[in-house]
């Protein structure tokens, strides 16, 4: 299809709002067909041609014939927003699969799904392909809006970035602004906003916490008070008045302790895992540089309930010669592997590694267990 030379008649379709006339300058010396589409200039009135930047507002009321642009001259432009049927490029035919694409005016009355190379001006989107009086024509939605000149074909090109997944300033969230009135960030569009929330989400830590009241002796037996002495065994103690511990003797060979929790769900089996023992001792021998043997058993649904295997370990050491009473935290590894997922149970044991402690009174105030949360889906 060429441009007009004779008057055309427009096929709207029967969802398409009724048009609304109005009086417009025209910009140049051409005759302007019926049916024409017609795009605005500085407020002028020009035929459609095959070229970019052009701002599509309807098409010609009636033919209008300018043979000079000295005199002002006005013609009537049928402006409105809608469905409207317009000849097919035959060089760049939209098929059924370009539904929803945009497409860009060849010339006054004809269409094509390429811009060709940015040489073209966007019209609309393409609803479907339409057989009119035997002919195969573009129903397309032409984004126009009463007297104002709004560029709706530039909108969906504006839309069309928006729902794109590409990256850069010019895509998806990246063009959707975020006011941070609270200040709780320093991004300005909701592309980074995401971002930061879903880093967080996938680096984000759980803790679970085994106070001294969580654990009993490796018998079953529970904790008594702690009895100062030789005793090898572990007891419940208020540490100078403030501090509820488990404490040992300064024994070379102490007998252990035990507890147990439960594999939360937002737990991710994929990524490690980290024991921290926070204890302190009542003295400073630098030989005394304390480590802890834990022990570590999964069980899980469907499985006997003794048929894992030890995957504790030996934590870090302890500094020997810090300030007596001085908390210090040494942690253990949970390697990845090892983890069992929800709702499994994990059996913890711990106690001084033989032969660390011989001087020092040991207290341990707690056991935390660290692992990275999982975003939940369902």
């Amino acid at each position: 299809m060429t441009a007009t030379a004779a008057d055309r008649r427009n096929y709207r379709s029967t969802n398409t709002e009724l048009p609304a006339t109005y009086r417009r300058l025209v910009a140049e010396a051409v005759t302007y067909y019926k049916g024409a589409l017609i795009a605005d200039v500085g407020g002028a009135a020009r035929k459609v041609t095959g070229t970019s930047g052009l701002k599509i507002i309807g098409w010609c009321e009636q033919e209008t014939f300018l043979g000079s642009t000295t005199d002002p001259a006005y013609m009537d432009v049928e402006v409105h927003s809608g469905l409207i049927h317009l000849a097919l490029d035959g060089s760049n035919t939209p098929s059924a699969t370009n539904s929803s694409d945009l497409m860009y005016a060849v010339d006054d009355q004809t269409v094509g799904t390429s811009s060709v190379g940015g040489t073209l001006s966007p019209v609309g989107r393409l609803v479907r392909i339409e057989e009119v009086n035997g002919t195969n024509m573009a129903l397309v939605e032409v984004g126009l809006i009463n007297n104002t000149v709004v560029d709706l074909a530039a909108g969906y090109v504006a839309l069309a970035d928006l729902a794109s997944q590409a990256t850069g300033a010019g895509y998806g969230g990246k063009l959707v602004g975020y006011d941070d009135a609270s200040s709780f960030t320093t991004a300005t569009n909701f592309d980074d906003v995401a971002d930061e929330l879903y880093q967080n989400a996938l680096s984000a830590q759980g803790f679970i916490d085994l106070m001294p009241c969580d654990f009993a002796l490796l018998t079953g037996a529970p904790l008594a008070i702690f009895a100062n002495g030789a005793s090898a065994v572990p007891g419940l103690a208020i540490v100078d008045s403030k501090v509820q511990a488990i404490r040992w003797n300064d024994n070379a060979t102490n007998d252990g302790i035990i507890s147990s929790f439960g594999v939360p769900p937002d737990l991710d089996i994929t990524a490690n895992g980290t024991v921290t023992i926070y204890a302190s001792k009542v003295g400073a021998t630098v030989g005394d540089a304390v480590t802890f043997a834990v022990g570590l058993y999964n069980q899980v649904v469907g499985a006997l309930h003794d048929a894992d295997t030890n995957f504790g370990g030996t934590s870090g050491a302890m500094t020997g010669n810090a300030t007596s009473k001085t908390v210090q935290a040494v942690t253990l590894t949970i390697t990845a592997a090892d983890w069992a997922a929800s709702p499994a149970g994990v059996t913890l044991t711990l106690k001084p590694t033989d032969t660390t402690l011989g001087t020092d009174d040991l207290c341990l105030e707690r056991v935390r267990i660290t692992y990275k949360k999982k975003i939940l889906t369902s």
